[in-house]
């Protein structure tokens, strides 16, 4: 049997690699900060470590009882840094599109006149937006505080006239960045396939 070690397997990429690698029949282990987010891991193993200290790294690459790791996969790597204007604690609310797009259709059948707000009331600092979108992305990134417009501190904003027609956010900030994501890396796939005539 093949065997094959993915390092950063807990992220976004490395557990789709771990996957694929055991549906082609590979023996898999995996290592990483953390397990994936989203499904339960499919590795053989897994070793829940920094492999930023290369004590560790020692220890995850060491042969498994089945013989040598015949591929090593390098997936564990910090995802950079990430420049925020201002201190990062300007919160804002952001709602999912398919949410909105309820709300307008329920306000367009409805008897409600004057403005009405849409949004769903989950606030977060830009600092945990950041957070957010690297942990759906499986990178580690660094904040970079600049000086820069950054706006009002924070926006509120009152739902009670859409509620009162029954509406509601049903994606939460991190579902809403996930279905985007894994959009976007759908299109990245798509522009890479070469062009058929």
């Amino acid at each position: 049997m093949k065997r094959a070690l993915v390092c950063g397997a807990g992220g976004f990429i490395g557990s789709h690699l771990v996957k694929r690698l055991k549906e082609e029949g590979y023996w898999v282990r995996g290592a990483d900060l953390k397990k994936p987010e989203f499904s339960d891991t499919l590795a053989d193993e897994f070793f829940l470590t920094d492999l930023r200290e290369e004590e560790n790294c020692g220890i995850v690459v060491s042969a498994p009882k089945e013989g040598q790791f015949l591929e090593v996969y390098q997936l564990a790597a910090d995802g950079g840094t990430i420049e925020v204007w201002g201190d990062g604690s300007a919160m804002r609310a952001y709602t999912y599109v398919d949410d909105m797009l309820d709300g307008i259709r329920l306000l367009m059948e409805s008897d409600l006149e004057d403005g009405v707000n849409i949004g769903r009331q989950e606030y977060v600092s830009v600092d945990q937006l950041v957070e957010v979108a690297a942990r759906v992305a499986g990178k580690r990134v660094k904040i970079k505080h600049a000086e820069g417009p950054v706006g009002v501190q924070a926006r509120n904003f009152k739902i009670d006239r859409i509620s009162s027609l029954g509406w509601s956010s049903k994606i939460s900030l991190q579902k809403g960045i996930l279905r985007t994501y894994r959009w976007i890396e759908e299109q990245v796939e798509l522009d890479r396939q070469p062009v058929q005539d």
